[in-house]
């Protein structure tokens, strides 16, 4: 099992080789001339954008968990995963 020292060092490098190309691929889809920019955003625009990436954040999460408990559910019948509590 990986240490928790290795799955940092291991997903800051992940996100060190990713996030540029991703940063760029945004900036040409939203902002191809460079009239417009995340510096260029209102405070509650910015807000707002965040917001959006959260529902989409949560519908990833929504997703693979139904997938986990469906694989699980063919695996074992009587171990389905518990939603999380807050304080988990």
């Amino acid at each position: 099992m990986i240490t928790d020292p290795q799955l940092r060092d291991d997903a800051l490098e992940d996100f060190i080789r990713q996030a540029p190309a991703k940063f760029n691929k945004g900036m040409a889809e939203h902002n191809p001339d460079g009239t417009r920019g995340l510096m260029r955003m209102t405070p509650l625009q910015l807000i707002e954008c965040m917001e959006e990436e959260v529902i989409d954040q949560w519908h990833y999460v929504a997703a693979l968990r139904r997938l986990l408990i469906d694989q699980n559910s063919t695996t074992s019948k009587t171990n389905t995963p518990k939603p999380l509590a807050v304080s988990d």
